[in-house]
Formats: structure tokens, sequence, C-alpha cells
């Protein structure tokens, strides 16, 4: 029974025409170019890239300082951070945090250039913060400047907050103010930070 199982066995090897050095080879290339679509295959911890967005909206037109943060909803090392402008002069991280740690070394960088900080900080949690801290120029580029609605200064907002005053009730005020605020030319800035994670299933 054995020598007629070891002759199968040499038949087989013989119709296949490799050894077994070339068989182990095979097998172990196969393995690898397994991973280009199950990169987690054979591991009990699942890693996969992942993102979460900072998000504020602001008002075209009229300068502004403001703090963005947000939470992931896994385990995530950071290794990138992009924003979702392209033109200089409009929109300045004047900080940077990852669970209070500051990524920004030595002064601010224009939003447009953010794609080039390569975070690599400690990974973060759900119970972490990711801070930013942003200055709005005010600049249009000339790909929004057919936005606004109307045109909004920070004289003319001014403006409708005396004449609001001036029309008594509550209500009214009220109505006048959520009439303007459809006008306002909005810009929703956001930041991504994005990096390898484990989501709560994951591990």
């Amino acid at each position: 029974m054995r020598s007629e199982k070891t002759a199968k066995n040499a038949h087989a090897h013989r119709v296949m025409g490799e050894t077994a050095e070339q068989h182990d080879k095979r097998r172990a290339a196969t393995a690898e170019r397994l991973k280009i679509i199950n990169p987690n295959g054979g591991s009990d911890v699942k890693i996969n890239d992942m993102s979460f967005g900072l998000v504020k909206k602001v008002v075209l037109g009229v300068p502004s300082f403001f703090e963005m943060h947000e939470s992931p909803d896994a385990h995530i090392r950071i290794a990138q951070f992009k924003a979702n402008v392209d033109t200089h002069g409009m929109f300045y991280i004047r900080d940077l945090r990852i669970a209070n740690i500051s990524v920004l070394i030595g002064g601010s960088v224009d939003a447009a250039d953010l794609g080039e900080i390569l975070a690599g900080c400690e990974p973060m949690t759900p119970a972490n913060r990711c801070k930013a801290y942003v200055e709005y120029t005010g600049l249009i580029p000339e790909s929004l400047k057919g936005t606004p609605k109307k045109e909004i200064t920070v004289d003319s907002l001014v403006k409708l907050i005396e004449e609001m005053t001036k029309e008594g009730t509550l209500e009214h005020i009220q109505a006048r103010l959520r009439g303007a605020l459809k006008e306002l030319p909005l810009f929703e800035f956001m930041i991504v930070a994005s990096g390898p994670g484990v989501g709560f299933g994951g591990a």
C-alpha cells in the first residue's frame, strides 16, 4: 500500500513537472498574489485603510478663525492629512493636533499644501480627538466666484442685524435671520485624516 501511494505521488510529481522546491515557491507566490485582494488573509487582526473628516461651513468672503474637531470610530494611526482646497492663501492651518499632540512644528501651513504633511503619530482611539485651528482669509477663488446668491460683507451683516433689532418681535427677527442665512454663500471646508486602522470588529 505504501509503495503504491509513493508511486502515485511520484507520478503526480512527474505530471506537474516540478521539484518540491519549485512547488513551495509556486505556493508562496500564489499566497503573495492573494494578498493584493485580501491583505488580511490568515491574520487575527484586520488592518484596513481608513479615514475620517473634520468639516466646517464658512461664509465666502468673510474672514474668520475657527476650530474643527472630530474623533474616529475606530483605532487608527493617521498617516496623512488632506484638505479639499487647492487655492493658496485661502485657508491657513494654524495648529493641528492629534490626541492633544501638535503635528505642526514651527508654524502654520497653507491648507492647499496640507497633503504634504505626514503625521506618523501615535494611534488614535475613539476616545481621542483630532483638532484643527484654522484661519479663513476671506479669499474667494475664481472657481467659486459664482457661488454667492448675493454679495455678503461684514458691513452688510451688521446692517442686517441693526434692521432686525428695530422690527420688534423675536419671532419676526428669527424669520428674517433664517431668510438671510439662506442667502449666505457657504463653503464646506474639510480636512480628511487617513491611515491604517482597526475597526471595532476587526480584532
